[in-house]
């Protein structure tokens, strides 16, 4: 058993003065008899510089001693100290890489009074009606825990219990829709959780990786955009090596991630382990992990865990979130947190919780796993909410009360001087220059896209089998009065088909990419402009190959304009219409949620685009609502030139010049026509065809764009709009992106 503490502890502030606090009362006497089963998992003392919650790393002396609770250590706060809406004050201990690399195994944090509240939105109705706006919906009531260097705590509890949440409020990443207060502490300092990001790492519950980058690739781009960047890119890559040694991913060091949809990989606890040892390579102090063991089997789980209870041996403080571990998992863990209903239940030693629970009358089962035992007991079980409601709050209210004693008891701490510190400077302290970010965001984006299935083998065999289907379907069209028809619609459906084409092979990949983009964002890596513009150059060689191959294979087979400037001409226009259409699958892909909502969405909402293409319905016939609607198609503008490169300049056989030698074009176009209506329609006239025919035989190309009200010189000013079309709607997609940012990392209390 460790000897007893000092009585005074020596608390440094932030104007270099200290002070000391007296006795420590019964918090002096070591009882944790877990840590003695763990020695390497005990936390060293800390320096003065720690203040009390540091200076206590060793002290877990009991509240209740026949209950076996664990108290922890003062929180820095006065007792009767309120949060408020500047709860969370902060110190610039991240100022240089030297302070932060000097907590590294030395980081206690602490948190006091913590309250989450989910702001619900008021209605347009009840605005209207001027109601009160609703109450926030409480999601954590007043939590407090402190953990050390060297714990592995658990933090458990029942569905609903606010774990995750507790998780997010301690790192930083609660929604916007969530409102945070209370007294966060690292080291005896107040920080905003903001500044813990600089020195903490936070592994998700969702594993998020590039499916078709090798797991080194993966490693060394997070390695060249997070580490020191005082550190050479030989030393990084020595430390990426170090790390796949670490957590044992040696095996599959250069195999695909890959992904559950399509392409192989590595398994579910190699991916796993893949998650942490992104975090591992930043080396931090304080590591978040949620739910680390979802989706596994047991063997995998434990050594999952196992990976855990190796780093906190190494001096790291790491609080990770579990639903119902094994129990073989479960004695892993060295510290307990148990939430139910949003507040403490116990938080303490593992082994004390057996105690606890039979102090109130629910001792664990024998040969009952305590982790099964201390979810249900303290779960809201259907059909008996009443029964577990009280149970649940006889348990809440018994570790609270003993927190306030042991509060009671303990000396008031002098409260640390307040300091701002500005979070912005300090991450282009650490960050890396701009174009070594859009280097490396440009190195990966062309090997996922290069590697992508959606992106490259399908589109390429689409685009040949449909180029080949289209060029027989078509296959040299012949001159006269139904080429016109003819001409028309295949020139329309190239223009459908390059639309197509580039728009669902970006809804099928970009919104799960995005989940991606948005965790990285959520580290700092890189500009949201640099993602979006390396996205774009990535794809271009693509852009250019696929129209070119579709006309390679239709343009001949079909007979289109013989004349070479016409071919290249349409290229162009093909070109800059996949780039436009594909500006609008970004568009679409940013605001959903996922590829399921994308695939729905988009249909409804490029149809009508179509609709207004100038095949369908004629520009002068369009209603004055929607004429909006023309002005944004950008397959009313790639139709346009499309059919001005076709059509101008060419004559069209088979159209006379009187009444009955177009009635006789006429007629063969449109057979079974009824010969009295033949001759009711040319009875008027004998010098001019009636406005039927005018409307239906051709002499030149200049007539059937006349009668599709399309402007033979607008064929510039159409690839210019397009080129416009792609900018703005990509700009447009690109403050999706930050809005979606802004609304995951504000803070409204």
């Amino acid at each position: 058993m460790a000897s007893e503490k000092a009585s005074r502890v020596e608390v440094s502030h932030a104007d270099g003065s200290s002070s000391t606090s007296g006795s420590a009362g019964n918090l002096s006497k070591r009882a944790s008899t877990d840590n003695r089963a763990h020695p390497l998992l005990t936390p060293k003392a800390s320096n003065a510089s720690v203040g009390s919650v540091g200076s206590r790393n060793e002290v877990d002396g009991q509240v209740g001693s026949s209950l076996g609770i664990n108290a922890f250590p003062s929180l820095t706060q006065d007792v009767d100290q309120k949060p408020t809406s500047k709860s969370f004050q902060s110190l610039n201990f991240t100022e240089d890489l030297e302070r932060q690399q000097s907590l590294r195994g030395n980081v206690t944090i602490s948190w006091k009074d913590l309250q989450v509240d989910l702001v619900v939105e008021q209605g347009c109705v009840g605005r209207l009606r001027g109601e009160p706006a609703p109450e926030p919906k409480p999601i954590l009531k007043n939590v407090c825990g402190v953990v050390n260097p060297g714990w592995l705590v658990a933090v458990m509890g029942a569905s609903g219990a606010g774990k995750t949440t507790l998780l997010n409020a301690l790192c930083g990443r609660t929604p916007g829709t969530m409102t945070v207060s209370g007294f966060l502490n690292i080291n005896n300092t107040l920080v905003m959780p903001d500044d813990i990001k600089r020195i903490s790492a936070y592994v998700q519950q969702q594993d998020l990786a590039f499916a078709t980058l090798t797991v080194r690739e993966h490693l060394k781009f997070q390695a060249l955009l997070r580490m020191d960047t005082r550190l050479t890119p030989e030393q990084r890559m020595v430390k990426v090596e170090e790390v796949i040694t670490e957590l044992g991913l040696q095996k599959c060091s250069n195999n695909r991630i890959g992904n559950p949809t399509g392409v192989r990989g590595i398994s579910g606890g190699e991916l796993k382990r893949l998650s942490f040892a992104s975090e591992v390579l930043m080396d931090p102090p304080l590591l978040f992990v949620d739910e680390p063991t979802s989706g596994l089997d047991s063997f995998m789980a434990q050594s999952v865990v196992s990976s855990l209870q190796d780093m906190a041996r190494q001096g790291r403080t790491i609080i990770c979130t579990i639903h119902q571990p094994p129990s073989e998992v479960f004695s892993m863990f060295n510290r307990l947190l148990l939430l139910a209903e949003g507040r403490t239940a116990f938080y303490g030693p593992r082994n004390d919780a057996l105690g606890y629970f039979r102090s109130l009358g629910h001792a664990c089962p024998e040969n009952f796993n305590p982790a099964d035992h201390y979810i249900y007991t303290l779960a809201i079980i259907p059909q008996q909410e009443a029964e577990s409601k009280t149970r649940v709050q006889k348990f809440t209210d018994e570790y609270q009360r003993l927190e306030e004693s042991r509060q009671q008891e303990e000396m008031a701490i002098a409260k640390p001087k307040y300091v701002d510190v500005d979070i912005k400077a300090a991450m282009e302290l650490h960050g890396e220059s701009l174009w070594t970010q859009m280097k490396l965001v440009m190195w990966r984006t062309w090997l996922t896209t290069a590697r992508e299935p959606t992106l490259t083998r399908v589109r390429f065999m689409q685009t040949l089998f449909i180029g080949v289907f289209v060029g027989l379907i078509f296959l040299q069209v012949q001159e006269g009065q139904k080429s016109v028809q003819n001409l028309n619609g295949v020139i329309f459906f190239i223009v459908i088909q390059t639309s197509f084409g580039t728009i669902f092979p970006v809804i099928q990949v970009f919104p799960e990419e995005k989940h991606i983009f948005l965790r990285d964002a959520d580290n700092h890596m890189y500009q949201t402009w640099i993602y979006m513009l390396t996205k774009t150059l990535a794809d271009i060689p693509f852009q250019m190959v696929l129209p070119l191959l579709f006309l390679a294979v239709t343009y001949f087979m079909i007979g289109l304009n013989p004349l070479a400037d016409r071919f290249f001409l349409l290229y162009v226009i093909l070109l800059m219409t996949g780039l436009a259409a594909q500006s609008i699958g970004y568009l679409i892909s940013a605001a959903v949620p996922s590829v399921a909502v994308g695939l729905a969405v988009t249909p409804p909402l490029v149809i009508p685009f179509m609709l207004f293409g100038g095949l369908f319905l004629n520009s002068d016939d369009i209603p004055d609502y929607f004429i909006w609607l023309e002005y944004i198609s950008w397959i009313k503008y790639s139709f346009e030139a499309s059919m001005v490169n076709e059509w101008v300049g060419k004559s069209i056989s088979g159209c006379g010049q009187s009444n009955t030698t177009a009635m006789s074009a006429f007629t063969t176009a449109v057979p079974g026509l009824d010969e009295n209506v033949t001759s009711t329609m040319v009875a008027p006239t004998q010098g001019n065809a009636t406005m039927c025919m005018q409307r239906r035989c051709f002499a030149t190309g200049e007539e059937v764009l006349d009668f599709y009200s399309l402007k033979q010189d607008h064929v510039a000013q159409d690839i210019f709009i397009l080129l416009g079309l792609t900018v703005g709607i990509r700009v447009i997609a690109y403050l999706i992106l930050e809005l979606i940012l802004w609304k995951r990392n504000r803070h409204t209390k």
